[in-house]
């Protein structure tokens, strides 16, 4: 383990250890899930997307303004000694426009106040305010056709879904604790998009398509929808994929 300078030197300047991380960002996911839950009980949102904002998100420096507003840290006024600095890269969930809640990484920041250095962190973003239209408008269902037919060629999906159901009826997703779902028996998916910007809609969408290709390949049991099983984790990752991707050439599905 270097010295707390060497290693703050390394997260700054090794750009190349960056592209790697933006290319596993799943794999941070997988190493803070707990923390992840956590964040996702205390803001009543389904725990999946979060996990889909994060490995849809980027790396970015963390100005000075944003780092002022981080909840739940207190790492830009820190001026004391530096103890044993967490593993990883700080995570930070935008959330309603110009909040933002940190969802890892505070001694890690710490460090990087206690050497005057600017840091970078995966940044992510979920709308969860009540937006002005409650029903989708015609050209966001036209977006969310495209993105369907993007995601099956992607996936390489044969036999896509029978019936796709986008449901405003919030009882249902309360009783289900989720946006989403695929049923394999009758190829159909089901997803909740009352009160939800678009990337959270297709990052629900995108997970119910991977679940269609799993199951298409002979992949889905009854064990498979369990919270960390490789069956949901792969399809965290790969939806993820595919809306960063995606919204790299349709960044207005972020608004």
């Amino acid at each position: 383990m270097p010295n707390l300078g060497q290693y703050i030197a390394e997260v700054l300047l090794d750009e190349k250890r960056y592209q790697n991380v933006d290319d596993a960002f799943e794999s941070i996911v997988a190493a803070q899930k707990h923390k992840i839950q956590k964040a996702a009980e205390i803001f009543n949102v389904p725990i999946p997307d979060v996990e889909y904002a994060f490995v849809a998100g980027n790396i970015v420096v963390l100005s000075d303004d944003v780092w002022q507003k981080l909840e739940n840290s207190k790492s830009f006024s820190f001026n004391g000694k530096v103890g044993e600095i967490e593993d990883g890269i700080p995570m930070v969930l935008n959330y309603d426009k110009d909040k933002y809640y940190l969802i890892h990484g505070d001694r890690l920041l710490a460090a990087f106040k206690a050497q005057n250095k600017i840091p970078k962190v995966l940044m992510a973003t979920l709308n969860l305010g009540q937006p002005k239209q409650t029903k989708l408008m015609e050209s966001e269902t036209a977006t969310i056709g495209e993105f369907i037919k993007y995601a099956i060629k992607n996936l390489g999906i044969q036999n896509p879904p029978r019936n796709l159901s986008l449901s405003y009826d919030n009882a249902k997703a309360k009783e289900m604790k989720s946006f989403g779902y695929f049923n394999p028996n009758e190829n159909k998916i089901w997803v909740y998009v009352g009160n939800r910007n678009m990337g959270d809609i297709l990052r629900t969408l995108a997970h119910e398509l991977v679940h269609r290709k799993q199951d298409e390949d002979g992949r889905i049991s009854y064990e498979s929808g369990k919270t960390g099983s490789d069956i949901e984790n792969e399809a965290n990752a790969m939806a993820g994929v595919l809306l960063r991707d995606f919204g790299k050439q349709h960044e207005e599905i972020y608004q």
